[in-house]
């Protein structure tokens, strides 16, 4: 009858140390999960941080795009409104031939 209960034990040996590897790859993977939380906490704060980095780029690009496109349309209003050089040209030509034909009007 010994040799059942020793054929029981060594089984009984054999499966431990079964469970003890398991038991131990287990405790393995729960750290390597519990690295893979923090890292994913991590990309997640860092994913916040860049969306909220790139909302604030993308609002003071649209203000800058705005100041550009009035700024634009003011240098040309004020463009509109004053004389170019060629135009400022034609009238003082224009003057000197109105006043130069008065001259010559009152000479006669």
């Amino acid at each position: 009858m010994t040799e059942p209960t020793e054929l029981l034990h060594v089984q009984l040996t054999r499966m431990e140390g079964v469970l003890n590897s398991v038991a131990e790859k287990v405790s393995d993977l729960r750290a390597e999960v519990s690295a893979h939380r923090t890292d994913i906490s991590e990309l997640k704060s860092a994913t916040q941080t860049l969306r909220e980095g790139f909302a604030a780029a993308e609002a003071k690009a649209v203000a800058l795009a705005a100041a550009l496109k009035d700024a634009e349309a003011e240098r040309r209003n004020k463009s509109d409104q004053t004389w170019s050089p060629f135009a400022k040209a034609m009238t003082v030509i224009a003057v000197l031939v109105a006043v130069g034909s008065l001259y010559l009007q009152s000479l006669r």
